[in-house]
């Protein structure tokens, strides 16, 4: 049973058609590694060819930001890479796309090309209650759910409107799931942040009954939250949304756009399933890492419904969690620049390996905790795949190197990817990245390419958690795919540990380089 602690703040948008069938090998949100922090990198060249450095990336722009009252923070890096090496991977197969129609309350529409017919598992029984308290102000529109066929897992949707002048704060809602006799099967819970005055709120989740259980009913009931304040008083905006309907990991992948003229982090995402007769039959919810001032972030949840949906909203919205980037800092500083940014798919096309080389541009001052995210798109400007992380910091002017890969849907060609990396913080600090890599070497394994290393700790401590990252290069200088991983062992102050990455390319790479950093900056910092 999934515990949802949150969605907060905004904006309704219907997409059309969803695509029929589709298998999406990410479907599962992204989830952050464990903390980590860039550092020295070494090069080993394979003796047939010597790679160069790339030119750096240019960056790409999106939808004007509003002022926020306090003042700007300077803006964050956007690289995008287009070129596609040639695979052997198959046309792609349709999926939905939906463009916005509007301003904050729009939906976009489409129809799926390929959508298999049939009722849903059960009409849902809906009951609204107000309980002692509550104000009555949160209106319970619509609710439906729909039972994944031969499993245990049931996704349900809802919408609620906000009929008061005031944004509601924790509005509780519980819900219930009932078996075909009215016997209770499974229940689950979840807060709603900062709902705006006016506002719409779609809400997904899912539910897993017992085995073999048939759901017939379902029941929620709502509780109004209290009234509240909120930095984010202004909607956020959604478009491109696409349905995957992989056989296991279905996934709603979607674009947002901030209003606002300062990075926002940590945003909820909730999408809602709507059958060809308008009837609610799953939902589902993911996270958006951040949103950088006038740029589009990736977001993508993992969706549960009875059959492939006729048409899904995604409502964006700020959480408890949420806040502006700048409000974190110790320190002010300049944000982190992409150098080099570039990509390729696999030879069977499962995935695709990327790397990105970033700069810290300040003297004195550590990054602690660097954000990135990669976003793949299709041909047609769809978003099929994104990959979010970050690694615990990035010591003055060092330049570092983030790899990692990415899954789209099967049988779908990436085009091309964008990568974006954003400073949480900013803390003043005379040090260096106390790992260096040396013994850099790249070889073909039964899984794909592996790079590996030794990695001394210059610390005066033992460093127990040492994330590792490698980028691979082609004869020209440009990246062609990437990977991180650990390193074997924890390094002894003074002392060498070994690290393995397995890495995603499409060809053998003329060149390598490997990164070491700390996964936890507080253990260097003096």
């Amino acid at each position: 049973m999934r515990r949802v602690l949150v969605i907060p703040m905004v904006l309704a948008f219907v997409l059309a058609a969803c695509g029929g069938g589709g298998n999406d090998g990410d479907a599962t949100p992204s989830v952050a590694r464990g903390t980590t922090t860039p550092s020295a990198s070494a090069t080993a060249t394979r003796p047939e060819a010597t790679g160069a450095a790339g030119s750096p990336t240019g960056g790409s722009g999106a939808p004007s930001a509003t002022s926020r009252p306090g003042g700007t923070a300077s803006p964050a890096t956007v690289a995008t890479a287009t070129s596609r090496p040639a695979t052997n991977v198959s046309t792609p197969r349709p999926i939905a796309t939906a463009t916005r129609q509007g301003g904050p309350t729009a939906t976009a529409r489409s129809n799926p090309t390929a959508t298999q017919a049939s009722d849903p598992t059960a009409t849902p029984t809906v009951i609204v209650v107000i309980t002692p308290g509550g104000d009555g102000d949160v209106e319970l529109l619509n609710l439906g759910f729909g039972q994944v066929p031969d499993s245990e897992e049931v996704g349900y949707g809802f919408l609620v409107r906000n009929n008061s002048s005031s944004t509601l704060d924790f509005t509780e809602y519980d819900i219930v799931a009932y078996d075909q006799s009215g016997a209770p099967l499974e229940d689950d819970f979840g807060y709603i942040d900062m709902l705006l005055p006016g506002e719409t709120r779609g809400i997904g989740g899912s539910i897993y009954v017992p085995e073999g259980a048939t759901v017939g009913s379902v029941q929620v009931q709502i509780t109004s939250g209290d009234p509240t304040t909120t930095d984010f008083p202004q909607p956020f905006t959604v478009s491109n949304v696409n349905y995957f309907g992989e056989e296991f990991f279905p996934t709603v992948t979607a674009a947002i756009s901030s209003p606002y003229n300062e990075a926002v982090e940590d945003l909820d995402i909730n999408a809602v399933l709507f059958d060809d007769a308008g009837n609610i039959i799953g939902g589902g919810y993911g996270l958006v890492a951040f949103v950088l001032p006038g740029q589009i972030a990736p977001a993508d949840a993992p969706v549960a419904s009875s059959t492939p949906p006729a048409r899904v909203e995604v409502y964006v919205n700020a959480s408890s969690l949420t806040e502006f980037a700048s409000d974190n800092n110790d320190a002010d500083g300049q944000q982190p620049t992409i150098v080099q940014a570039g990509w390729s798919m696999s030879p069977d096309g499962f995935d695709a390996g990327y790397g990105i080389l970033v700069e810290n541009p300040n003297s004195g001052l550590v990054v602690h905790y660097l954000r990135f995210q990669v976003t793949a798109y299709d041909d047609a400007g769809r978003i099929v795949a994104l990959d979010a992380s970050y690694i615990a910091g990035l010591f003055p002017n060092e330049r570092f190197g983030i790899g990692g890969s990415i899954y789209p849907p099967e049988g779908v060609v990436i085009a091309s990817m964008e990568m974006q990396v954003l400073a949480s913080n900013f803390i003043a600090a005379n040090i260096s990245n106390p790992l260096s890599v040396s013994d850099v070497a790249y070889s073909d394994s039964l899984f794909g390419g592996a790079v590996t290393g030794t990695v001394t700790n210059n610390h005066s401590a033992e460093l127990a958690s040492i994330e590792t990252h490698a980028i691979a290069f082609n004869a020209n200088g440009d990246i062609i795919g990437g990977g991180w991983g650990f390193a074997d062992e924890p390094a002894p102050a003074g002392g060498q540990t070994t690290a393995e990455v397995m890495i995603s390319v499409a060809e053998t790479p003329a060149s390598v380089q490997l990164y070491a950093t700390v996964g936890n900056l507080l253990d260097v910092l003096p």
